[in-house]
């Protein structure tokens, strides 16, 4: 009976001590929860005035303050909510475990007849108190705002309940991590600088590697790889910080939820561990930098060979020639500045600069194996190809080959084309492994290949290859040949009528609008663009010039893409939580059906601009490293005639176009409403 009132005695103690944590979580979660939510409510009632639907909205922003959040108006609320959580962790391991690093308060602490284990106890309970006290009555308080505003409902209130578990999670896995950084250290500044390192070192280790990647690897393509390669996967699950943003994306899906028992899984591990580190941590180590002697040195050869790789990245990026004197300057100054910083953290001696040196010579190693790998490609990753038996699938893009603008990303064209792999695929690949172009000081028209290999293991492989135009255009010609990609490439012919919206033209003169996202009459020109792509064909591609371009707003979730960007009106048509893409086409003079709809419209295209309503032209010259070197300016009938039929403007200008590099055209052009407009052209090359 008396161990347990000197138990709570302690416990109220060291409560009192870290009462202003406990404030610090009140005003904290006073903003992110009533005051973030009446912010929002406040704004939809004031974009959303006399609009009949603005009941039901102020319910849906409403859920989204808590739940995350799919509109302007809300803009990552349930990620604030896992950062204040993740902060407060810190914050309460810090204060909590600070007495370690005081010898006197040590002796105290660890004189009383008290476990250890009940002593860790005590600080994890006054933190979760710290945590879940102000969260859950601010959350409350929250509701009760929603249900005067008239924005209550039982979905929000679920979602609330969720926030606050999922804030719980992560404080608890912050918690930890700086519990232990804490046990291991016998210094608060050191410990804090533990805690830094724990939370960033694998992100920004693969950060770090992709950068290498990017700069040695001439195939590799941070935009393709990114959240798909296993380094990645690994590195987004190595500090709460990445992790809490994926649950924050992912909650309202399985996926996410399994995200969330992951990260409580491992977080209880964690305070597992900081168990036995705590029951083996000397008293005396309190006011020496660490704590443990070995972890020290493991510790210490990490961060010094971190540092080392990011000097080496920071000083070699300087280099715009691509030597490798920068990098071996940077190299050789993170290892000795990062190690000779590291031994004054850890001694608080400048005599010990440089003592140890093994753990030097070994961070340097490890640094130099590393730069080793990438400068030289000792992996083979340029040269890379997957057997064609091991291959179930190749994908192909070819930059500037689209025939159009898309807001779908790269790689997500990529993961949904599915063209196979027969021996004609796989002999294009072949093609861009074996040509991919690396010699720098070629001038002239390259194009970029973005190539996915998907594997039989479910492996997929992203590949980048750079090549000059006159080697793609052969292959570039026999992708057509494949119904699928032109079904990749213009997502319009697989979707319903009714997920395409506002339909825009651009032609000889500005963009006009054809028809709204109400309009029904749209559904016959779409018609007709789909029946013309479904028949288009590489010769069609490749001996015309496009007469205009057609913009079109469109939903693809129901095609499973999810790389558009979120609609962010929640009074308009689109329901909230989809995506809108924004997609364009080219209109070619074989076209038949589409120009004909549009003819009835009024809009009669050209391959050309008309040379009777040019004013102006004006042509630049440019040296081969860009720069401007002049102009010249005609405005004589004849010099315009001349020059017109050479002219394309510059946004109809595709892959098959063989255009001036060294100089462009200016164009004033006289509309038809009696003022003017000025077209940026290209210039065709002279057939030889």
């Amino acid at each position: 009976m008396r161990s347990r009132t000197l138990s709570f005695n302690v416990w109220k103690e060291l409560w009192k001590k870290q009462i202003w944590v406990f404030a610090v979580s009140c005003l904290a979660y006073f903003m992110v929860y009533p005051v973030m939510g009446m912010i929002n409510l406040d704004n939809t009632m004031r974009w959303g005035e006399g609009k009949k639907n603005l009941p039901q909205v102020l319910k849906n922003v409403f859920y989204d303050s808590v739940s995350g959040g799919s509109s302007e108006i809300i803009s990552g609320c349930l990620m604030a909510i896992l950062c204040v959580g993740m902060a407060l962790g810190v914050l309460c391991a810090i204060q909590g475990f600070s007495y370690l690093h005081a010898r006197k308060r040590v002796d105290f602490y660890h004189s009383l007849p008290i476990r250890r284990e009940k002593l860790l106890l005590a600080q994890v309970t006054i933190g979760i108190a710290d945590y879940l006290i102000p969260a859950v009555a601010f959350m409350l308080l929250l509701m009760v705002v929603g249900v005067l505003r008239g924005a209550f409902t039982m979905k929000a209130f679920g979602a609330g309940w969720i926030s606050v578990l999922a804030g719980f999670v992560f404080f608890l896995l912050s918690y930890a991590l700086a519990a232990l950084a804490m046990l291991l250290t016998g210094r608060v500044l050191v410990g804090i600088c533990g805690t830094v390192v724990l939370f960033v070192y694998i992100p920004a280790l693969a950060l770090l590697l992709e950068g290498y990647a990017a700069k040695y690897f001439d195939t590799f393509c941070m935009t393709l790889v990114v959240g798909r390669a296993e380094l990645w996967s690994i590195a987004k699950y190595g500090s709460p910080l990445s992790w809490a943003y994926v649950v924050s994306n992912k909650l309202t899906n399985p996926s996410g939820w399994i995200s969330l028992a992951a990260a409580a899984v491992v977080a209880v591990l964690i305070l597992l561990l900081d168990v036995e580190v705590y029951r083996r941590r000397s008293s005396e180590a309190a006011g020496n930098s660490m704590a443990f002697h070995k972890p020290a040195t493991v510790i210490r050869i990490f961060v010094v060979a971190i540092l080392t790789l990011a000097s080496a990245a920071f000083f070699g990026s300087l280099d715009g020639q691509d030597h490798d004197l920068w990098t071996i300057f940077g190299y050789v100054f993170g290892l000795l500045l990062s190690y000779a910083v590291v031994q004054m953290v850890y001694y608080l001696d400048i005599k010990k600069i440089f003592a140890g040196k093994g753990s030097l010579l070994i961070s340097a190693a490890a640094a130099a194996a590393v730069i080793t790998v990438f400068r030289f490609d000792l992996v083979g990753y340029d040269s890379y190809l997957p057997k064609q038996e091991q291959i179930t699938n190749i994908s192909i893009e070819v930059s500037g080959f689209q025939m159009g603008g898309s807001s779908i990303s790269t790689k997500d064209r990529l993961d949904h084309m599915k063209l196979g792999c027969d021996d004609e695929l796989y002999g294009i690949a072949q093609q861009l492994t074996e040509k991919s172009f690396q010699e720098k000081e070629y001038i002239g028209r390259t194009f970029f290949v973005y190539v996915c290999y998907e594997c039989k293991n479910g492996k997929k492989v992203y590949r980048q290859y750079s090549v000059p135009l006159e080697e793609i255009r052969e292959s570039a010609e026999k992708l057509y040949d494949y119904p699928e990609l032109v079904e990749s490439y213009f997502p319009l012919t697989q979707v319903e009528d009714s997920k395409i919206g506002a339909m825009y033209l651009s032609a000889s003169e500005s963009m006009i609008t054809l028809f709204s996202e109400k309009d029904e009459d749209r559904y016959e020109l779409v018609n007709a663009l789909k029946e013309d792509l479904k028949n288009m064909n590489s010769t069609q591609i490749r001996e015309g010039i496009p007469v205009g371009l057609i913009n079109y707003n469109v939903d693809l979730s129901s095609l499973g893409y999810n790389s558009g960007y979120r609609y962010v009106d929640p009074f308009l048509k689109f329901p909230e939580n989809s995506y809108e893409w924004n997609e364009s086409v080219y209109i070619y003079p074989t076209f038949t059906n589409t120009l004909a709809v549009l003819k009835e419209m009024g809009y009669t295209l050209q391959s050309t601009i008309d040379s009777s309503k040019i004013e102006q032209i004006t042509i630049w010259k440019f040296s081969d490293t860009g720069t401007t070197e002049g102009k010249t300016v005609y405005t004589e009938k004849e010099d315009i005639e001349r020059l017109a039929p050479k002219l394309v403007r510059r946004d109809c200008v595709t892959f098959w176009q063989d255009t001036e590099l060294s100089s462009s055209a200016d164009v004033s052009v006289r509309r038809s409403d009696g003022g003017t407009e000025l077209v940026e052209c290209s210039i065709l090359k002279e057939e030889p």
